[in-house]
């Protein structure tokens, strides 16, 4: 992009800054939107913990399965033995 195109584009920018610096200086937030933390609703739904739990033992065995499936001839004894 040439010096005269982008010329154009900073030229927008500082407008768009100031348009937007002099609106912000006379901004008042609505109420409750202050910022801050929401609390949190002690009637709110918990989470399943259980399926969490079913579904990393799962992962787990099976990923363990696939491992000694894919090692099957490989033995703690020959580890030992090979160095």
């Amino acid at each position: 992009m040439s010096n005269k195109d982008k010329k154009r584009f900073d030229d927008m920018a500082a407008k768009d800054k100031t348009r937007y610096d002099k609106e912000m200086a006379n901004y008042v937030p609505a109420k409750g939107e202050a910022g801050g933390k929401r609390k949190k609703d002690p009637n709110a739904p918990k989470r399943a913990l259980y399926v969490y739990i079913l579904y990393t033992f799962y992962f787990l065995y099976f990923r363990f399965r696939l491992i000694t499936f894919c090692m099957s001839d490989y033995s703690l004894l020959n580890s030992s033995t090979e160095h």
